[in-house]
């Protein structure tokens, strides 16, 4: 499903269906059997251009070239995440991804 273009971030948010991209990561780890496999890394958005370095060439997309800063393309200028949410958009999030949450070690704020 196609994210809709016109609807607010809280409608969205409060949505029951989001698009498969988005469910929670710690679905990716899990296997059939319900065990969760340990990543050898993990990449965080807020942390990118880090934690992208801490891998191995041999693993990047940027192998074959001697380039070591990401691009960043695309980019729009945002507030602070907190700031588009209210306490039932923020509950919502929580209940949704309460594993990612724990298992990453996220907090909001």
């Amino acid at each position: 499903a196609k994210p809709e273009k016109d609807i607010s971030f809280k409608d969205y948010i409060m949505k029951k269906e989001r698009v498969k991209l988005f469910q929670p990561q710690i679905n990716w780890l899990t296997t059939l059997a319900g065990n969760i496999i340990t990543p050898t890394y993990i990449i965080r958005f807020e942390s990118l251009q880090s934690d992208y370095n801490k891998i191995p060439r041999e693993f990047r997309h940027d192998k074959q070239k001697d380039v070591d800063e990401l691009p960043k393309l695309n980019s729009s200028n945002h507030k602070h995440y907190t700031i588009y949410y209210d306490d039932e958009s923020r509950e919502k999030v929580a209940q949704d991804y309460r594993e990612d949450i724990s298992y990453f070690r996220y907090s909001f704020k």
